[in-house]
Protein backbone atom coordinates (compact mmCIF):
# COMPACT_ATOMS: atom_id res chain seq x y z
CA UNK A 1 0.00 0.00 0.00
CA UNK A 2 2.82 2.43 0.84
CA UNK A 3 4.33 1.96 -2.62
CA UNK A 4 1.04 2.85 -4.32
CA UNK A 5 -0.52 5.69 -2.27
CA UNK A 6 0.22 8.30 0.39
CA UNK A 7 -2.65 7.14 2.62
CA UNK A 8 -0.45 4.72 4.57
CA UNK A 9 1.76 7.66 5.56
CA UNK A 10 -1.30 9.73 6.46
CA UNK A 11 -2.62 6.93 8.68
CA UNK A 12 0.75 6.39 10.32
CA UNK A 13 1.27 10.13 10.94
CA UNK A 14 -2.14 10.61 12.51
CA UNK A 15 -2.97 7.45 14.41
CA UNK A 16 -3.16 8.28 18.08
CA UNK A 17 -1.79 11.75 17.22
CA UNK A 18 1.73 10.25 17.12
CA UNK A 19 4.08 11.47 14.43
CA UNK A 20 5.96 9.03 12.24
CA UNK A 21 9.42 10.08 13.40
CA UNK A 22 8.52 9.44 17.06
CA UNK A 23 7.13 6.03 16.21
CA UNK A 24 10.22 5.09 14.21
CA UNK A 25 12.52 6.35 16.93
CA UNK A 26 10.69 4.80 19.86
CA UNK A 27 10.06 1.35 18.40
CA UNK A 28 13.00 0.39 16.15
CA UNK A 29 12.84 -3.28 17.21
CA UNK A 30 9.31 -3.51 15.82
CA UNK A 31 10.36 -2.33 12.37
CA UNK A 32 10.94 -4.94 9.67
CA UNK A 33 14.38 -3.63 8.66
CA UNK A 34 16.64 -0.60 8.24
CA UNK A 35 14.84 0.60 5.09
CA UNK A 36 11.08 1.16 5.20
CA UNK A 37 8.84 2.50 2.45
CA UNK A 38 6.79 5.45 3.75
CA UNK A 39 5.03 6.39 0.51
CA UNK A 40 5.66 6.01 -3.24
CA UNK A 41 8.39 8.68 -3.14
CA UNK A 42 9.93 8.29 0.31
CA UNK A 43 11.97 5.77 2.22
CA UNK A 44 12.93 5.87 5.88
CA UNK A 45 16.51 4.69 6.28
CA UNK A 46 17.61 3.76 9.78
CA UNK A 47 21.26 3.10 8.95
CA UNK A 48 23.86 5.56 10.31
CA UNK A 49 26.47 4.30 7.82
CA UNK A 50 24.32 5.53 4.90
CA UNK A 51 24.01 9.11 6.24
CA UNK A 52 27.03 10.60 4.45
CA UNK A 53 26.03 9.02 1.13
CA UNK A 54 22.46 10.32 1.28
CA UNK A 55 22.93 13.80 2.77
CA UNK A 56 25.70 15.44 0.78
CA UNK A 57 26.82 19.01 0.25
CA UNK A 58 26.55 20.80 -3.09
CA UNK A 59 30.28 20.35 -3.69
CA UNK A 60 29.83 16.58 -3.77
CA UNK A 61 26.51 16.28 -5.60
CA UNK A 62 23.88 18.85 -6.51
CA UNK A 63 20.41 17.76 -5.57
CA UNK A 64 17.02 19.18 -6.33
CA UNK A 65 14.45 19.61 -3.59
CA UNK A 66 11.96 16.86 -3.04
CA UNK A 67 9.14 17.71 -5.47
CA UNK A 68 6.45 15.74 -3.63
CA UNK A 69 7.10 17.86 -0.55
CA UNK A 70 5.35 20.82 -2.19
CA UNK A 71 2.24 18.98 -3.35
CA UNK A 72 -1.03 20.17 -1.91
CA UNK A 73 0.07 23.30 -0.11
CA UNK A 74 -0.36 25.65 -3.07
CA UNK A 75 3.10 27.20 -2.82
CA UNK A 76 4.26 25.92 -6.20
CA UNK A 77 6.80 28.32 -7.64
CA UNK A 78 7.53 30.00 -4.31
CA UNK A 79 11.07 30.60 -3.10
CA UNK A 80 10.86 28.19 -0.20
CA UNK A 81 9.64 25.26 -2.26
CA UNK A 82 11.63 25.76 -5.46
CA UNK A 83 12.54 22.32 -6.75
CA UNK A 84 15.45 23.19 -9.04
CA UNK A 85 18.75 23.55 -7.18
CA UNK A 86 20.06 26.34 -9.42
CA UNK A 87 16.82 28.34 -9.35
CA UNK A 88 16.59 27.98 -5.56
CA UNK A 89 20.15 29.26 -5.23
CA UNK A 90 19.34 32.36 -7.32
CA UNK A 91 16.17 33.04 -5.33
CA UNK A 92 17.95 32.49 -2.01
CA UNK A 93 20.68 35.06 -2.71
CA UNK A 94 18.65 38.22 -1.84
CA UNK A 95 17.53 36.62 1.45
CA UNK A 96 20.98 35.59 2.64
CA UNK A 97 21.53 38.78 4.71
CA UNK A 98 18.51 37.89 6.87
CA UNK A 99 19.97 34.47 7.71
CA UNK A 100 23.57 35.56 8.09
CA UNK A 101 25.21 35.70 11.51
CA UNK A 102 24.57 39.48 11.62
CA UNK A 103 20.93 39.09 10.55
CA UNK A 104 20.23 36.47 13.18
CA UNK A 105 22.09 38.50 15.83
CA UNK A 106 19.71 41.39 15.18
CA UNK A 107 16.82 39.09 16.10
CA UNK A 108 18.49 37.94 19.31
CA UNK A 109 16.63 40.39 21.58
CA UNK A 110 13.26 39.08 20.37
CA UNK A 111 14.36 35.47 20.79
CA UNK A 112 15.91 36.13 24.22
CA UNK A 113 12.85 38.01 25.49
CA UNK A 114 10.49 35.28 24.32
CA UNK A 115 12.76 32.63 25.84
CA UNK A 116 12.68 34.46 29.17
CA UNK A 117 8.90 34.61 28.97
CA UNK A 118 8.69 30.85 28.39
CA UNK A 119 11.15 30.18 31.23
CA UNK A 120 9.14 32.43 33.54
CA UNK A 121 5.90 30.62 32.66
CA UNK A 122 7.49 27.24 33.32
CA UNK A 123 9.04 28.46 36.58
CA UNK A 124 5.62 29.77 37.67
CA UNK A 125 4.07 26.34 37.10
CA UNK A 126 6.80 24.54 39.03
CA UNK A 127 5.45 22.74 42.07
CA UNK A 128 1.80 23.34 41.17
CA UNK A 129 1.16 19.80 39.94
CA UNK A 130 0.06 21.17 36.58
CA UNK A 131 0.61 18.99 33.56
CA UNK A 132 2.41 20.89 30.83
CA UNK A 133 2.13 19.79 27.22
CA UNK A 134 5.63 20.69 26.13
CA UNK A 135 4.68 20.40 22.46
CA UNK A 136 2.06 23.10 23.08
CA UNK A 137 4.62 25.24 24.95
CA UNK A 138 7.14 24.93 22.09
CA UNK A 139 4.47 25.70 19.50
CA UNK A 140 3.39 28.78 21.48
CA UNK A 141 7.02 29.84 21.82
CA UNK A 142 7.73 29.60 18.08
CA UNK A 143 4.37 31.22 17.20
CA UNK A 144 5.13 34.24 19.40
CA UNK A 145 8.62 34.63 17.93
CA UNK A 146 7.34 34.37 14.37
CA UNK A 147 4.54 36.88 14.96
CA UNK A 148 6.94 39.37 16.58
CA UNK A 149 9.42 39.08 13.74
CA UNK A 150 6.84 39.18 10.94
CA UNK A 151 4.46 41.86 12.17
CA UNK A 152 6.11 43.35 15.28
CA UNK A 153 3.23 42.13 17.41
CA UNK A 154 2.88 39.11 19.58
CA UNK A 155 -0.06 36.76 19.32
CA UNK A 156 0.28 36.00 23.03
CA UNK A 157 0.35 32.23 22.71
CA UNK A 158 2.70 32.02 25.72
CA UNK A 159 0.20 34.06 27.77
CA UNK A 160 -2.50 31.43 27.29
CA UNK A 161 -2.85 29.34 30.48
CA UNK A 162 -2.56 26.14 28.42
CA UNK A 163 -0.03 27.46 25.88
CA UNK A 164 -2.64 27.92 23.13
CA UNK A 165 -3.48 24.30 22.32
CA UNK A 166 -5.73 25.46 19.46
CA UNK A 167 -2.67 26.99 17.76
CA UNK A 168 -0.79 23.71 18.10
CA UNK A 169 -3.75 21.73 16.76
CA UNK A 170 -4.23 24.07 13.78
CA UNK A 171 -0.58 24.09 12.75
CA UNK A 172 0.70 20.68 13.73
CA UNK A 173 -2.01 18.09 13.72
CA UNK A 174 -4.59 19.35 11.24
CA UNK A 175 -3.09 21.67 8.67
CA UNK A 176 0.21 19.97 7.86
CA UNK A 177 -0.90 16.34 7.46
CA UNK A 178 -4.08 17.28 5.62
CA UNK A 179 -2.47 19.70 3.15
CA UNK A 180 0.16 17.10 2.41
CA UNK A 181 -2.59 14.79 1.13
CA UNK A 182 -4.35 17.33 -1.08
CA UNK A 183 -1.85 16.94 -3.89
CA UNK A 184 -2.75 13.27 -4.32
CA UNK A 185 -6.49 13.94 -4.70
Amino acid sequence: MAAATYWYEFYFDNRNMACRSEALTLRPAALPGPIIRINPDELSINDPDAYNDIYVSESRRRTDNYHSFIKGINFDGSHLLTTSHDLHRRRRKPLEPFFSRQGVTRLWPVIAETTEKLASRLEGLKGTGSVIRFDHACSAFSGDIISRICWQDEDGFLDDPNFAPEWYIKTSTLALPLTGQLGSI
